[in-house]
């Protein structure tokens, strides 16, 4: 649908809501519209008047009458400059006559709007025909306003300039206060003033006036809601900006422009008299404000397009430059690929800065072209690559520039800049070649790697300004892959020599290893004797020393019972400590055995849970103990990965010696639990028994060694350091925190 096609949709759809009968005549043709208003007014449908003609033929009894009418009505509505409001008296389809007055209006050269009023029952007296002709005239404007409206949005593509004169088309035709057009910024927070009229509006526009979308304002609220606002009296509105540039209004309206069920922005049209907007110049109002959206649409895609011309021109011109540019960087790209194919593949650096040197005076067209590579005492930068035959004599005479003295190539060394002078004349910084006397421009270009300069490449031609900002990237570029190239050859050198070097270390450490290795064999073979000579001393020991001390604790016992009365009370007693001490030494072998067992034998690792050995062994000693009330605490589903065996041995012992700690407590406690969010998983055995000096803890799981006294809590001080060595086996760890007389607690980890 085009700009006009859409004005014309939105014009026809005015009239369908015009409150008066209203046709559109073609003086070519057939009537092109009847509104509802005029059939249902006069009866008439479109198909039954297919010319004006026709109707007028039939529209009164009188055929004199009818006649003159018709040359009056033909006269009229051929007229290109229209006519005043005429009256007539019309017949209805019914049959009634009808008083009518008409009003025509010219749209376009062939058509003719008509506008009737049926002033039948208002012809009573003068005033009501003039308030009739006022109304009609005030309709007619609405007419010719929306028309023109119409024609402008149709025709003018400049927004600035549509905005503009449909403000001050609606002030002057219909005697506003004030008429402004708002819009919607790109990011749609606020509504911005495009046009509006009188002083006002200028300083309003001058100033950037705006509105906040759905802010305190009919705008914003208008733009929000994408609905129309109506204040006939705005001193009882509550959405509305009291603007100190309009002091005088007192009706305002804001209808909003939409697009596509968008809005894009809001008319805002205000009175200085109150209830001053009647239903009809809403409607027109609302028709002018569709077809202005409608047109600054149109206008914004006709810039758009208009712009994407404009750059697709620009660009078309840019890229015949860059095409002419391209040639000329082709040539250079490819003698970049090749010195870096050259730098992949090379792993001589003196016949790659040969063949780069070469290759770019070639593609180049320069004059001369070398390559320094800094010596090891970072002192001077020597000549490693040159072309022609000033090249082959430098390089013959070792020739070199000190790093950081009176050349460009020592300054780009020192300074890791390139140094370029399209006027050797006024270089300040150079050195005076004598076998290169034609050189007018020169550049040199760092070799940097890992932040430092290794070398630099010389550049030469015989012209002044010979340099583009083209040929410096391009040969910057190359520069950089020489510099990785020569440390990448250097790289290798040192891996190949680092290569021979670590063989050979290899080779000590295999010759190493096999001494190793063999004297491992022999200090285990030594190691298995000793321990069976210590396991069969351990045999030996128990065999040997359990067979007297039975004797002195059987003996003993013989003395008390058979010679009681013989000996005195004093005796008896020292017998009576003879046979502890022989019973206690017994004891101690045992305990000694057992932990020479539980640290030689072969583990057996598997997955078990030591919340149900916790709970079996305190069962135990509750068995062994029934008189003791020891409230006890378990977590339940401890499952560890160990030798069960073992880990039940460390257990007993803790829990035995827990036990044994709280005898002589009140309400005595054991719980056995986890500690949260421990890395790695840390368990523990608490008690609230005696507890021990912490002073003392470095002592604790040493193998005969007691924190108390035999006569308070029996026992031998192998226990803990059986504890000790199983979690040992188990790779974990264990340690205790105590306070004399507040229990303690047994962490470990496996």
């Amino acid at each position: 649908m085009t700009g006009m096609q859409s004005c014309n949709y939105y014009f026809r759809d005015f009239l369908e809501r015009f409150p008066s009968p209203t046709v559109i005549l073609d003086l070519a043709g057939p009537i092109e519209y009847l509104n509802p208003e005029f059939s249902a007014c006069f009866g008439y449908l479109l198909e039954d008047i297919p010319t004006y003609h026709e109707w007028f033929r039939q529209a009164h009894p009188d055929p004199v009458y009818r006649e003159r009418v018709l040359e009056v009505w033909n006269t009229l509505i051929e007229s290109p400059d229209g006519w005043p409001p005429q009256q007539f008296e019309i017949c209805g389809k019914d049959g009634t006559i009808h008083h009518l007055s008409a009003q025509i209006v010219n749209i376009e050269q062939n058509k003719r709007v008509v506008v009737f009023d049926d002033i039948t029952e208002q012809l009573q007296t003068a005033q009501e025909r003039e308030q009739l002709l006022d109304d009609l005239q005030r309709r007619t404007t609405q007419l010719l306003t929306a028309a023109e409206v119409a024609r402008s949005t149709g025709t003018i593509l400049n927004t600035e300039e549509l905005m503009r004169q449909t403000v001050t088309l609606i002030r002057e035709r219909f005697d506003f206060y004030y008429v402004g057009i708002f819009l919607v910024d790109v990011d749609g927070e606020y509504a911005i003033l495009r046009a509006g009229t009188g002083e006002a509006g200028r300083q309003m526009l001058a100033a950037r006036h705006r509105l906040a979308v759905g802010g305190e304002s009919m705008i914003g609220w208008s733009v929000a809601q994408a609905q129309p606002r109506i204040a006939l009296d705005v001193g009882l509105e509550a959405v509305r900006f009291n603007n100190p540039y309009l002091p005088e209004t007192r009706s305002e309206m804001a209808i909003p422009l939409i697009i596509h069920g968008q809005a894009i922005g809001a008319l805002t049209v205000q009175s200085t008299r109150e209830a001053a907007f009647s239903e009809e110049d809403i409607v027109v109002i609302e028709t002018v404000a569709d077809q202005v959206a409608i047109a600054i649409q149109n206008a914004r895609l006709y810039e758009a397009a208009q712009y994407e011309i404009a750059e697709r021109a620009r660009a078309e011109r840019d890229r015949e430059l860059l095409l002419a540019k391209l040639e000329s960087r082709t040539a250079q790209l490819q003698t970049a690929a090749e010195v870096s194919k050259a730098a992949i593949t090379h792993l001589n650096p003196e016949a790659l800065l040969q063949e780069t040197v070469e290759l770019i005076r070639e593609r180049f067209g320069f004059y001369y072209v070398g390559i320094f590579l800094v010596d090891d005492a970072g002192e001077y930068a020597v000549l490693h690559a040159g072309t022609g035959e000033a090249g082959r004599k430098m390089l013959a005479l070792g020739h070199r520039l000190a790093v950081g003295g009176e050349s460009m190539i020592g300054w780009s060394i020192a300074h890791t800049q390139a140094r370029i002078a399209l006027d050797v004349g006024v270089e300040a910084v150079r050195f005076e070649n004598p076998d290169l006397p034609q050189t007018r421009s020169e550049m040199a270009l760092p070799l940097i790697t890992r932040g430092r300069a290794i070398g630099a490449l010389t550049v030469q031609s015989e012209r002044g300004n010979a340099f583009t900002e083209g040929d410096i990237a391009v040969l910057q570029v190359m520069a950089d892959q020489l510099a990785t190239a020569i440390e990448n050859a250097r790289l290798y050198a040192a891996a190949q020599h680092e290569i021979a070097r670590r063989i050979q270390v290899e080779e000590e450490i295999r010759r190493l290893n096999e001494e190793l290795e063999q004297r491992v064999r022999e200090r285990t073979a030594q190691l298995e004797a000793t321990n069976k000579e210590l396991e069969a001393f351990s045999c030996s020991v128990s065999h040997d020393l359990r067979g007297p001390l039975r004797a002195i604790d059987g003996f003993s016992l013989a003395l008390l019972e058979d010679y009681e009365e013989e000996i005195d009370s004093l005796g008896q007693d020292y017998l009576r400590r003879i046979r502890a001490a022989s019973q206690r030494m017994g004891q101690l072998i045992s305990d000694l055995l057992q932990l020479s067992r539980l640290t030689r034998g072969e583990m057996h690792v598997e997955e078990f849970d030591m919340s149900a050995q916790v709970a079996e062994i305190l069962e135990q000693l509750r068995e062994r103990d029934p008189d003791r009330v020891v409230e006890t605490h378990i977590i339940p589903d401890v499952v560890v990965r160990g030798d069960a065996r073992l880990m039940r041995a460390a257990l007993e012992n803790l829990l035995s010696n827990a036990w044994k700690f709280t005898s002589k407590t009140d309400n005595a406690r054991i719980e056995f639990g986890q500690l949260a969010e421990s890395d790695p998983p840390t368990y523990f055995i608490r008690d609230n028994g005696a507890g021990f000096d912490m002073r003392y803890a470095d002592k604790l799981f040493g193998a005969f060694q007691r924190l108390h006294q035999a006569t308070e809590f029996e026992g031998t001080g192998i226990g803990l350091a059986t504890v000790q060595r199983i979690i040992n086996r188990h790779g974990g760890k264990i340690w205790a925190e105590s306070a004399i007389g507040e229990g303690a607690t047994f962490y470990f980890t496996l």
